[in-house]
């Protein structure tokens, strides 16, 4: 009885982990605040996925100078524009949850607050081949 008391605490303890897929396209301006307000959550058990969607501009450089941060994962391809960058995040995203997140200037002083966001959850995903 006390075994199965523990696992139900540990279940009740644990926090389902959101992964939060951000589009990058040629948002240098934007970008450090951006990540940053994400990865300053008071809400620890995320992922942050950022798509390069073929930039050229700092954009590439300013993500991998971010990327030692265990929470941050970062894809590049070519550009295909902010649909198939979120399906590409999709694609690898671990989480429970998923939030899409943006980089622009409507996001000053902070992207959002992972406890209080809206977050659709994902029992299964099939990616769209548009091939």
């Amino acid at each position: 009885m006390e075994a199965a008391k523990n696992v139900l605490d540990d279940t009740m303890q644990s926090k389902p982990l959101v992964s939060v897929i951000m589009p990058v396209y040629n948002s240098e301006k934007y970008l450090i605040s951006a990540i940053r307000s994400v990865l300053e959550q008071t809400y620890d058990n995320f992922e942050l996925i950022c798509v390069d969607d073929g930039s050229t501009d700092l954009s590439p450089e300013i993500l991998r100078l971010q990327q030692p941060d265990s929470h941050l994962k970062i894809i590049t391809q070519k550009n295909q524009g902010p649909s198939a960058a979120r399906n590409a995040g999709l694609d690898v995203a671990q989480g429970d949850y998923i939030a899409f997140g943006k980089n622009s200037p409507r996001n000053r002083g902070g992207y959002c607050r992972l406890r209080r966001i809206n977050v659709s959850r994902f029992n299964s995903y099939t990616s769209m081949d548009r091939s």
